[in-house]
């Protein structure tokens, strides 16, 4: 949309940080920006190269990615969440996540992502590298001649499932000469028709009615999962790693490692395959999302991201220190991330800035330049006409290009007459709309929140909205009903309706606020316990595969 990026072409210091990133002078500071402030100034500085901006946590990624692509009328921004990794063979593994980040480094290869948004945590994490992504990315075209045999092999290779129906991404139905594929970079999973083997026709269908929508001549098939290993490379390296290994779980260890070798030479897939990434791509140091970085690196809030670093790097040492001493993994298995200091470094070698709402005094950066921003971010308009007609008539009577932000299709119509009504000049905006000085822009709600630069007189008025700001979370399928505290027994399996799988604890009594009460104590992986009270027993059921079951993983607190 032309007026957000017109409005922060005007701003002085963004002008300035174009050509600092450009050069590069690095690190440079830029404060005085809010959240909305951040979204705009990304979105303006990705017109020169993709930006890859890092924040703290989660769902700060997620109202970025949303406020960035409002902002651009189109999906530019992406979102690159940290993902769960699996360290033994369970069962009903989500990859979600997983795929999430494979959606936005495939669009980032194909120039079709301007801003990555990550995650402090996604930014630690490995991933599989960009030649890898790019050259196991399947091309699929309407008249190829394909083997349909070897396509199918191809899926499973690339961590497709196979279904009797396609319903979700990451998975793949085949009935006769029919393949039904949903690639999570793909808005719709494909229908491809063969005859022979030549590809007869090609549509979109609806995973809900399993219905064809339009045609598409070409479609691109992205891996499912980051873990896509050579087989038999990989069965030798556990191998030789089974050799080396020596110590009090060893024995243990060696009989894993020779097991799931077997399993890979004899075509089968392992669920923990993340125990083994440091093994999978033969490089030194494994890939992380800094290596797919084309442009400058942005760090929000560097002061809490920071923060969030170092507790990240000390939560992983102490699950190292766990599973080292339950033998789950060995010394050699044992790193699987980036640690707080070479990860800001990784980002360091890169065209970097600091973009924070206030100045903050830190060792981390030698900053080569200082800049600022006068700007505001506005409180949300509640949608009162009469409120919102004097706040944008002292703004027009100011000077300022305004854009409000509210309403919907049909109701923007009705919010312009009024507008209008009361002697202000507005119109309807487009994405090509130029705003003029005292006269207003209006388009449906969408912004989290409104801004203004005083010195440049542009100005948005956003309507509040019920917005979700968090990564969509897991459901959990509900187990078999408890219907008294009886009825389980401590060490029996239980899933709990937001947090998913742990264990039973027992009963323990709590003093909360002077009152002392009852609560199910149930463990989570690592050290976390989660108290339920006895009066929300509906919110936990029993586990159906029964306490017995050693192989089933248990969820982490926090991560769903």
């Amino acid at each position: 949309m032309r007026f957000f990026t017109d409005a922060a072409a005007q701003i002085p210091a963004l002008k300035e940080l174009r050509r600092c990133m450009q050069k590069p002078v690095s690190p440079v500071s830029l404060t005085g920006v809010s959240h909305i402030h951040k979204a705009q100034l990304l979105l303006a500085l990705s017109q020169d190269a993709p930006v890859t901006a890092v924040m703290a946590d989660e769902s700060a990624v997620r109202l970025l990615c949303e406020d960035i692509n409002f902002m651009a009328g189109e999906r530019v921004a992406y979102p690159y969440p940290a993902k769960e990794l699996n360290f033994i063979a369970a069962a009903g593994i989500s990859r979600e996540y997983e795929q999430m980040r494979i959606t936005a480094l495939s669009a980032l290869c194909r120039g079709e992502c301007r801003v990555l948004a990550v995650s402090a945590e996604a930014a630690m994490q490995y991933t599989l590298p960009k030649a890898v992504l790019v050259q196991r990315t399947l091309r699929i075209a309407q008249g190829d001649s394909v083997d349909q045999a070897a396509l199918t092999a191809q899926l499973a290779a690339l961590g497709y499932v196979r279904t009797e129906q396609v319903d979700a991404p990451g998975q793949y139905a085949v009935r006769g000469a029919i393949f039904d594929i949903f690639s999570s970079q793909n808005p719709l999973p494909v229908r491809i028709e063969f005859w022979g083997d030549e590809i007869d026709s090609m549509g979109w269908f609806e995973p809900e009615t399993q219905r064809r929508t339009d045609p598409v001549g070409e479609v691109l098939v992205a891996p499912a999962v980051e873990a896509l290993p050579d087989a038999e490379q990989l069965a030798e390296s556990l191998t030789e790693l089974a050799r080396t290994l020596r110590g009090k779980h060893a024995d243990n260890m060696k009989q894993k490692l020779c097991a799931d070798a077997e399993k890979l030479r004899a075509g089968l897939s392992l669920p923990d395959i993340d125990l083994y990434f440091p093994l999978l791509y033969g490089a030194a140091q494994p890939a992380t999302v800094f290596d797919y970085c084309t442009g400058c690196i942005a760090l929000l809030e560097t002061g809490g991201l920071l923060d969030a670093w170092q507790g990240l790097d000390a939560r992983y040492r102490e699950e190292v220190r766990l599973m080292l001493e339950d033998g789950t993994i060995c010394r050699r298995l044992a790193e699987y991330r980036l640690d707080a200091n070479t990860v800001l470094m990784r980002a360091k070698e890169m065209p970097l800035c600091c973009m924070n709402a206030f100045l903050n005094s830190t060792n981390a950066f030698q900053f080569q330049k200082m800049l600022s921003v006068e700007a505001t971010q506005n409180a949300p308009w509640g949608g009162s006409t009469r409120i919102l007609t004097e706040d944008v008539q002292e703004l027009c009577r100011r000077g300022y290009r305004v854009m409000v932000c509210g309403g919907t299709e049909k109701t923007l119509p009705i919010l312009m007459q009024d507008l209008q009504n009361s002697g202000i000049a507005c119109a309807l905006a487009d994405e090509n709309s130029e705003a003029k000085p005292g006269a207003v822009l209006l388009m449906r709600s969408g912004l989290s929140a409104g801004f203004e630069y005083p010195a440049v007189q542009y100005a948005c008025i956003a309507q509040s909205k019920a917005q979700s700001t968090v990564l969509k979370k897991r459901r959990f399928k509900k187990g078999q009903e408890i219907r008294a505290l009886s009825e389980i027994s401590e060490g029996d399996l239980v899933v709990h309706a937001a947090h998913g799988i742990g264990r039973f604890k027992g009963i323990r009594k709590l003093e909360m606020e002077g009152i002392t009460k009852d609560y199910i104590t149930i463990e989570y992986a690592g050290t976390d316990e989660l108290y339920v009270p006895v009066t929300q027993l509906d919110l936990v059921s029993r586990y159906i595969g029964g306490k017995d079951d050693v192989n089933v993983r248990l969820n982490k607190l926090g991560s769903q």
